[in-house]
This record gives structure tokens, sequence and C-alpha cells, in this order.
């Protein structure tokens, strides 16, 4: 038994080399666009981060490092494929101080799709504040090894203490409702959404 499961690591390591070199080949740069969208979060909350791919550019791999804040903790055992790597595999390294390697290859050669590539569950900070996460460092590859590097991606996560609002709320005509942007809204429409009614923080929940 063990015998099998060190010949499985030392073909993941290979696939890991044979990525990583692929990403070695000479470099330009590209129109190639990811993107995660930023949170509301009551703190302690488990999200859901989202890494995009909004611009293949005849990608057939991509390699990016998530970095995310101390207190963040992220759940390698729950990531998801998204329906742009359908045939694609992945590998998801833990480096030091937060930071995670994240592969996206395919062994055939097939283009990666535009939309989801991961979700990714995080559990948020404890303590209340808006916090900055990023990918970066992130090259993709064509199917003739050349790589494209990509420009970083910077989001936030904005960690709230926060109370509960039913999603069969009626609002008064008299309460003012505005989004963290500041910006007046008539109706709560997004769940997971912190809106801020007659100046206190919510979150919409059902």
């Amino acid at each position: 038994m063990n015998k099998k499961w060190e010949a499985m690591d030392r073909m993941n390591k290979k696939i890991i080399l044979l990525v990583l070199a692929f990403f070695s080949m000479s470099v330009i740069v590209c129109a190639q666009k990811l993107n995660v969208p930023s949170f509301d979060a009551e703190k302690n909350a488990t999200i859901d981060l989202v890494i995009m791919n909004e611009a293949s550019h005849n990608a057939t791999a991509i390699q990016l490092m998530l970095t995310l804040p101390e207190g963040f903790v992220l759940n390698k055992d729950a990531v998801r494929k998204g329906d742009a790597i359908v045939n694609h595999d992945y590998k998801l390294i833990s480096l030091k101080n937060n930071n995670f390697l994240i592969l996206l290859y395919s062994m055939s050669g097939e283009k990666l799709a535009d939309g989801t590539l991961l979700h990714i569950p995080v559990t948020v900070e404890d303590t209340e504040g808006v916090y900055q996460c990023s990918v970066s460092n992130a090259r993709s590859a064509d199917a003739n090894a050349v790589g494209h590097d990509v420009e970083p991606v910077y989001f936030l996560v904005n960690v709230q203490v926060t109370t509960g609002v039913d999603s069969e709320k009626r609002l008064a005509d008299s309460d003012y409702v505005h989004d963290l942007q500041g910006k007046r809204v008539v109706s709560l429409t997004r769940l997971g959404k912190i809106y801020i009614i007659n100046g206190v923080k919510y979150l919409y929940v059902k």
C-alpha cells in the first residue's frame, strides 16, 4: 500500500514540475484577464471566493498566487472546479504567510473557457475591518508553450458585525437604505449583502 502512495506522490510531483516548466518558456504580455469579486461577510463566516477567467487568449494553463490576510483560513478539501475547467486539472499548494500557489492545466492541451475557474471556501477573520486579498504572479500559457503575463487582481473582504434581516421584510417608505458605497437603494435584492438601514448595518439573509 505504501508503494502505491509513493508512486502517486512521485506522479504528482512530476505533473507539478512539468506544469512549472511549461510556464518558464518565453513570456509576452497579453490580454489575459482574471477577476475575483469582493465580498461583504459576517465575522467567522465562510465565503466562496470565485476566481474567474474573463479573457482566455487561447490559454491552456494558468498559474497564480492567491494571498489571503492573516487569520483567514482556506479549506483545501472543499475547493471545487468551476465551469471553465471541466476538462482541466488543478493543484493547490500551501506556502508560507497564507500564500497559495494554484496551477490549472490540461495534459491534452485543451483551451480554458471564459467563466469560473475555481470556487474556494475561505473562513474570514473574526475582527471587523476591510481586508485586501490578491491574485498575483499570474501567468498563462498557450498550446505552443508561449507564456503570457497576467495583470494582478486585488479584491476586498469587508468583515462586519451585523444583524439579520428577514428576506420577507417590507421596507417602510420612511426607511433610508444604502449600500456600503453610500448608494441609495429602494429594496433588498441581494442575499448575503450588507445594507445600511436607517444608519444601522444589516446582513440580508433568508
